[in-house]
């Protein structure tokens, strides 16, 4: 009898050798290889895909992209002889950001050109490295010159035009009458 005992423990240990493959926890590991395979490598693709997708839209349309080109001229508003404040928020308040022909060169919210506060600083930030123009500005913020004459000089010298490409730190003077 003890050869017979002494061969089913191995009998038994050769059982479950053979069998590992099928045992039940054999079969629970493979379908959970299975269902990762199934469903998570399918959401890591389309994660992957839409964070592409998000940065290109960025990029388009300048939502978290970087700034390039990044500048503040000053500007100096007199009407009839009286010095008035720039508004606050061109380029951000939408009574005050008429013109949206620019956004594509902006961060989300704001023009590429507009102002945070009335000291007149005008802040030129924008996500590609190219110039703007004092009509531009004004373009966006959208005032009416219509029977007004406007002296223009920078930095002390007269300009006699809008198309005037704004530079760092220019000392800009506008002077509105009434006509």
């Amino acid at each position: 009898m003890k050869n017979g005992n002494k061969n089913k423990p191995n009998e038994a240990k050769h059982i479950r050798d053979t069998d590992d493959a099928d045992s039940y926890f054999a079969l629970s590991r493979r379908k959970r290889r299975k269902q990762v395979v199934k469903f998570g490598v399918p959401v890591i693709v389309a994660a992957v895909a839409f964070s592409i997708f998000v940065t290109i839209q960025a990029q388009q349309q300048g939502t978290g992209a970087d700034i390039v080109y990044h500048l503040h001229p000053n500007l100096t508003l007199i009407l009839d002889g009286n010095p008035i404040p720039v508004p606050k928020n061109i380029g951000i308040d939408s009574p005050l950001y008429k013109d949206h022909s620019l956004d594509r060169y902006s961060m989300a919210g704001m023009a590429p050109i507009h102002t945070h506060d009335n000291s007149g600083v005008i802040h030129v930030e924008s996500t590609a490295n190219r110039s703007y123009t004092l009509d531009e500005f004004l373009d966006i913020w959208g005032p009416d010159f219509n029977d007004k004459a406007v002296q223009i000089t920078v930095n002390g010298r007269p300009v006699n035009s809008l198309d005037y490409v704004l530079k760092d730190s220019d000392d800009i003077i506008m002077e509105i009458k009434q006509q």
